[in-house]
């Protein structure tokens, strides 16, 4: 940590020395940390990435379509995928440029299409935040109103559908900042083997609009955007988690009492669900936004900007990780869920071996016929 007991100034300006040294050194293991952890990001990608294709598959099957929350399930884990098509992204480009020199990774169309998978990946995971909290309000509401006809169609996949597009639009809503608050600009102009004219970077910047009067507006939104999209929600889910449990003990003798105790085990499981769903949400989300609601507001501490922008990165992993726990969480609690995972692994497996058999069996016809 030699470097820190030379620029700790520049980092942390104004900040008393032993204060200031402490963060330092605190920000540069930081650093050294989401440097190992960055090395090991696509493997986790393309792990969720599977898990989250095989989850799809469990939750589309006939039986499961029928409940509003295993569809909305579904929309969570599709919004899932899209997040992960920024990381596959990067990777392609870092293939790429290793198998061509003349591959200009910050070109205009490059660094525009960069833009639109942020875009994606912002825009995916907040629907995917609110399309989890809607399902723990859904269970709430049926939970409390199990006899009220209005509440029982919340359970019907038409409703699923319905609070789904209307995510889904209120979303977009709020993405356009993040559309509109950076711009691409030439960076840089330097001669190649690979064009005549030279190779033009370019890279994208904090659009002007969003630059003036201090930073009001990047501040605004910055802040804005974290308020919504991981903070709000971290409020909502526990207290919404809360009533839930609340309600499920007020009516668990009743329950117990009017119908079968398996009955009353699928109930309290798919409350579980929703409860293990929000603690795992609290620990990716809470601190993402709150590091995201503060970073514009320390632009003349660049140490402490550097350990938000590094911190968000961080949980923005185990958010990514954390999209993988729907699949584990609904194979322990839901028998229904099990059931048709089973049904489609075996379904598989019927189909290789109808495949390995038909395919022995063209052999041993073209075999036959060879000899005759």
């Amino acid at each position: 940590m030699a470097l820190c007991d030379q620029q700790f100034q520049y980092f942390y300006p104004n900040f008393q020395n032993k204060t200031a040294i402490s963060l330092c050194q605190f920000q540069f293991k930081l650093i050294e940390i989401v440097s190992q952890i960055s090395a090991y990001e696509y493997i986790a990608s393309c792990v969720c990435f599977l898990i989250n294709v095989v989850h799809i598959l469990v939750l589309t099957r006939k039986s499961m379509r029928t409940s509003s929350i295993n569809v909305i399930m579904t929309a969570v884990a599709i919004f899932d995928i899209c997040s992960y098509l920024l990381n596959f992204g990067t990777l392609a480009v870092r293939i790429i440029s290793s198998y061509s020199k003349c591959f200009n990774e910050s070109s205009y169309q490059m660094i525009f299409l960069n833009n639109c998978l942020f875009f994606i990946n912002e825009y995916a995971r907040r629907c995917s935040t609110w399309l989890l909290f809607s399902v723990a309000v859904i269970r709430t509401l049926v939970i409390r109103n199990p006899m009220s006809p209005k509440y029982a169609k919340l359970s019907n996949s038409s409703t699923a559908l319905r609070v789904i597009f209307g995510v889904s639009i209120i979303c977009i809503i709020f993405s356009i900042n993040t559309a509109l608050e950076n711009e691409i600009e030439i960076i840089d102009r330097k001669p190649s083997e690979c064009n005549s004219k030279g190779v033009i970077s370019y890279g994208h910047v904090v659009s002007k609009l969003f630059w003036q009067n201090d930073e009001f507006l990047l501040k605004i939104s910055t802040f804005t955007t974290a308020i919504v999209s991981h903070i709000i929600p971290c409020i909502l889910f526990p207290i919404i988690t809360i009533i839930l449990i609340n309600e499920l003990r007020r009516i668990d003798v009743k329950r117990k009492s009017s119908t079968s105790s398996n009955k009353a085990k699928d109930s309290q499981n798919r409350t579980k669900l929703v409860f293990y769903n929000t603690i795992l949400f609290l620990i990716a989300e809470f601190p993402l936004g709150f590091s995201m609601a503060v970073t514009w507001f320390f632009v003349d501490v660049p140490g402490l900007q550097l350990i938000f922008s590094y911190s968000q990165y961080l949980f923005s992993v185990v958010l990514t990780i954390n999209t993988s726990s729907h699949f584990v969480i609904c194979m322990l609690m839901s028998s229904q869920y099990r059931n048709n995972a089973k049904i489609l692994i075996f379904n598989v497996e019927l189909l290789k071996n109808k495949k390995v058999s038909i395919s022995s069996l063209s052999q041993t016809a073209s075999s036959t016929h060879c000899k005759y």
